[in-house]
């Protein structure tokens, strides 16, 4: 955002194209849909009869998929029908490329503040008349 301090001016001119680039970069998070975290597995499990074939077998019922996910420290889970795997995986595939994007955002901007702290040092330096050339006091 510009600034009406005159002392600013001249990084407004710096960050010009950084901001550019941002700004396309920020216009592709509306592209993304809903996100979730977590990951889809598939699990067989023993459902606690002790007659059952998935006790003598040891392999369980299933299998079944599951999606698994942290939340406040603690691992979450829940079992998901086949016909919900599809829409959840490209939820999934969603919150990476948001992370892609977003990473991209924070690379544009440590790239913008070294190229400022860099020119503004140049510019100082720049200023700065050499120790022959001072008036002595």
């Amino acid at each position: 955002m510009p600034s009406s301090d005159p002392k600013q001016e001249p990084f407004e001119d710096w960050l010009r194209p950084y901001r550019k680039e941002y700004s396309r970069t920020r216009a592709r998070v509306e592209g993304v849909g809903l996100v979730l975290r977590g990951s889809i597995g598939l699990r067989r499990v023993p459902c606690g009869k002790p007659t059952c074939r998935c006790r003598r077998s040891g392999k369980g019922h299933g299998p079944y998929y599951q999606i698994t996910w942290a939340e406040g420290g603690r691992t979450k889970s829940r079992f998901l029908s086949p016909t919900l795997v599809p829409l959840y995986r490209e939820w999934l595939a969603n919150a990476h490329t948001l992370d892609r994007i977003v990473e991209r955002m924070l690379s544009i901007s440590r790239e913008a503040a070294d190229a400022v702290r860099s020119k503004e040092a140049k510019r100082v330096q720049a200023r700065k008349a050499p120790k022959a050339l001072r008036r002595p006091r």
